[in-house]
């Protein structure tokens, strides 16, 4: 089940969930609090207190009760028919079995009913598994860009969507 998070004690669950689901690639990829304290495994309760706050809608997946996934659904600042997917997690031993394939589609079907046109999703450009996940449910590759405060390029996907 997929519900939207409204208590803030839901959120310290979503914190532990985003940061194991996050865990191994920071791992893999070398990534540590120190070169990239923002990588979503090192995330803090704070930061998610403060994207709900802003109006960012966070949503959890449930599965026998337990927490197993998180996705976050943020509409653009600058651009009132773009929305942005973020923190995309499934707990690893929970992944291959269409868990995140559910959460992405359930974010794509929320955000078409936004009337919007654009969803975009950032991610480690070397995340080549990841990426290629993206691809197949029909995102497309726009940018890749260097940003001084992470030691990683950014891809940026887009999907257009329409809007009936």
């Amino acid at each position: 089940m997929i519900e939207r998070i409204i208590d803030n004690r839901d959120l310290v669950q979503s914190l532990e969930v985003i940061k194991r689901s996050f865990k191994p690639v920071a791992e893999g990829f070398g990534l540590t609090p120190d070169n990239c304290p923002t990588n979503a495994a090192f995330i803090k309760l704070t930061y998610l207190i403060g994207m709900k706050n802003k109006g960012v809608e966070l949503y959890k997946l449930t599965l026998n009760r337990q927490q197993i996934g998180f996705i976050a659904i943020e509409q653009a600042p600058s651009d009132k028919e773009t929305y942005y997917i973020e923190k995309v997690a499934v707990l690893p031993e929970y992944r291959h079995k269409g868990h995140g394939k559910r959460l992405v589609d359930f974010a794509i079907n929320t955000i078409k009913k936004k009337r919007a046109k654009t969803i975009s999703i950032a991610l480690m450009n070397n995340h080549v598994e990841l990426k290629d996940w993206y691809k197949n449910m029909g995102f497309i590759e726009t940018e890749v860009k260097r940003f001084r405060h992470i030691p990683f390029d950014v891809c940026f996907l887009i999907m257009k969507i329409s809007v009936p």
